[in-house]
């Protein structure tokens, strides 16, 4: 890595005890304004006001909240799709120039490994990644275990997460694994389920920092306690969208994982 990739992502994530607090609002463009995101505004400030370490969005986004995400990280995603069609299918939207005029510390590809468009997803994470190289922007890779159904639903592997967690962790660790040999010098994963396996996932990464997603909206206790299985595994730190958001009180959901990020693994 350049010393201008290694700063960018200092300031993401910086030495030291504290773990990377990550918040991604990108949801209202894959699921429209909805889940807490009605009135982006308000929940964006309230998001802020929290002091996360870090914003994943859309470029359009960050011009439009710039004013209340000053003190953070941006982190723009450049790969998008919605639920209304292809949604495993992640697209290139947002070129890496743009991201850089735009005020990015880092830029972000998501690749749906298993889906049918695995390999279009790479093609588009090796292009970015030598692209933002260039220019010194750090790439976070959004590694995620996900295909299609017959009936064009997304399958997430909800049922061998639950029945045959070191087979998931597995499919997870090489999802991680094929990102950082590619290049990503972080990744966003999924959780496996324990600290136990989540381990082996936080080893295929070869040193680069993992963070991992919330996923669905569970019980603020639940939530915090993946954050704190996490750390414990030697994650880098969180990246919790749905399950900060969509709350009413999303600061106090972040102090609480805030708190659970500074524990001792």
């Amino acid at each position: 890595m350049s010393g201008g990739v290694d700063h960018r992502l200092s300031r993401i994530f910086a030495s030291g005890s504290f773990k990377s607090l990550i918040v991604p609002i990108d949801d209202s463009l894959i699921s429209g304004p909805v889940a807490g995101l009605q009135s982006a505004p308000e929940k964006v400030l309230a998001i802020a006001e929290a002091g996360p370490d870090a914003v994943i969005g859309f470029v359009g986004q960050f011009y439009r909240f710039a004013p209340q995400l000053s003190a953070t990280s941006w982190i723009v995603n450049l790969t998008a799709s919605t639920k209304r069609r292809d949604h495993t299918r992640k697209r290139q939207v947002t070129s890496v120039m743009a991201a850089l005029g735009a005020g990015a510390d880092c830029v972000a590809v998501h690749v749906n490994f298993t889906s049918r468009y695995q390999s279009q997803m790479l093609r588009i994470l090796s292009q970015v990644t030598a692209e933002a190289h260039d220019v010194s922007l750090p790439v976070l890779a959004i590694a995620y275990a996900r295909a299609e159904t017959q009936a064009g639903e997304d399958e997430n592997y909800a049922a061998l997460q639950e029945q045959q967690e070191a087979e998931y962790a597995d499919l997870v660790a090489h999802a991680v694994r094929v990102v950082v040999d590619l290049g990503a010098d972080a990744v966003k994963t999924n959780f496996t389920g324990s600290a136990e396996t989540f381990e082996r996932v936080i080893l295929a990464a070869n040193g680069r920092p993992v963070v991992t997603a919330g996923g669905p909206l569970v019980p603020e206790s639940q939530a915090v306690e993946r954050a704190r299985l996490a750390i414990k595994a030697g994650a880098a730190g969180i990246s919790f969208g749905r399950n900060v958001f969509s709350r009413d009180r999303p600061t106090q959901v972040l102090a609480q994982l805030r708190e659970a990020l500074r524990e001792e693994p």
